[in-house]
């Protein structure tokens, strides 16, 4: 797993790694995305915070980090099963995003 900030160099960083090893890249942001189209803003208000609120950059770094972290906090137990069903089965792969919480 790699995450961090945006901008940090997960993608770079992975993208070599998962050609070197010959293993899956997963982006973690592709479930945010996917949740997001299948899900209404008051099913899950966190995965559409950045839609419902335009003006979202207007409340400063602090408040991203807290969006990010919630919708970490949304996706854990997706991304936990994700990660158990790899084990299980035994397929390596890279797991690189945003919403990656320690």
């Amino acid at each position: 797993m790699i995450g961090g900030s945006s901008g940090s160099g997960k993608t770079s960083v992975s993208r070599p790694l998962s050609r070197f090893y010959g293993i899956d890249l997963v982006r973690v942001d592709d479930f945010q995305v996917l949740l997001e189209a299948v899900t209404t803003p008051q099913a899950l208000p966190a995965i559409h915070y950045w839609k419902t609120h335009p003006n979202w950059r207007d409340e400063g770094v602090g408040a991203s980090v807290g969006r990010l972290v919630d919708i970490g906090h949304v996706l854990m137990p997706g991304l936990t099963s994700v990660i158990n069903d790899h084990i299980c089965e035994n397929i390596p792969m890279i797991l690189e995003g945003d919403f990656i919480l320690p």
